[in-house]
C-alpha cells in the first residue's frame, strides 16, 4: 500500500530528483524495503498525528506543488493539470486514511501516513535544491 499510494502522490506532487540513475535507484529501493518495514515494526499513527500529517502535506502541495525539476521539466499546462490531479489524489487518499483509522485498519494508515511523510520530504528537499541553485 505504501508503494502504491506513494508513486501516484509523487506522479503529480513531484519532488527530488537525482542527478543519476544509480543514486535514483539505490534510494528508491531503500525506500521500497525500510518504509514497509518501519510501518510493520515501529509506526502507529494516532489521530492527532494522522490530522497534522495530512494537513501539513495538503498545505506544502497546495503552496509548493507540482515542482519543476532540471531533470523532469513540467510545462505550465502540465503544471496546471497536475495541481488539480494531485489535488484530488490527495483528498482521495485522505478520505481512505480517515475511513480506515475509523475501522482501525492500521496497517494502511500508516503505510499511506509514511506515503505523505516521504512525499513531502522529497518536495521540501527539491525546494531548497532549487533556492540553492538560483
Amino acid at each position: 500500500m505504501f508503494f502504491f499510494s506513494f508513486v501516484w502522490l509523487r506522479r503529480y506532487l513531484g519532488g527530488f530528483h537525482f542527478n543519476n540513475s544509480f543514486c535514483c535507484n539505490f534510494f528508491s529501493l531503500l525506500l521500497i524495503i525500510l518504509v514497509p518495514i518501519s510501518i510493520k515494526y515501529f509506526l502507529t499513527i494516532d489521530w492527532i498525528s494522522l490530522i497534522i500529517i495530512c494537513a501539513l502535506s495538503l498545505t506544502l502541495f497546495l503552496i509548493i506543488g507540482p515542482l519543476d525539476h532540471p531533470n523532469k521539466k513540467i510545462t505550465k499546462n502540465e503544471k496546471t493539470v497536475f495541481k488539480k490531479k494531485g489535488f484530488i489524489i490527495e483528498i482521495f487518499f485522505l478520505i481512505i486514511l480517515l475511513i480506515c483509522k475509523f475501522f482501525n485498519f492500521n496497517i494502511i494508515v500508516n503505510s499511506i501516513c509514511m506515503s505523505f511523510i516521504c512525499s513531502s520530504i522529497s518536495q521540501v528537499i527539491a525546494l531548497i535544491k532549487i533556492f540553492r541553485e538560483q
